[in-house]
């Protein structure tokens, strides 16, 4: 996290460019949720969708998105889709 910090920070006096940085506490529990999602939508196409959180909360964030583990980088990988 203190790197991606640390990137936002440079690129932000260095180059002008403005990130956000999130943080996630659990990725696993970010694809649980998108399964979950997926699967009720699967069963239930006739009712309301419903949208993971990750999707939701970045819904209004401009790209490009980075996501960033200390862990290998199928961690993040986990929720591309």
């Amino acid at each position: 996290m203190r790197q991606a910090v640390a990137a936002q920070q440079m690129l932000g006096a260095d180059w002008g460019v403005s990130a956000d940085v999130w943080s996630a506490t659990s990725w696993t529990e970010l694809r649980r949720d998108a399964l979950a999602c997926e699967s009720w939508n699967m069963l239930h196409p006739s009712a309301e969708a419903r949208v993971p959180y990750v999707t939701s909360a970045l819904s209004g964030a401009e790209g490009p998105l980075v996501a960033v583990s200390d862990w290998i980088r199928a961690v993040p990988d986990q929720i591309t889709r």
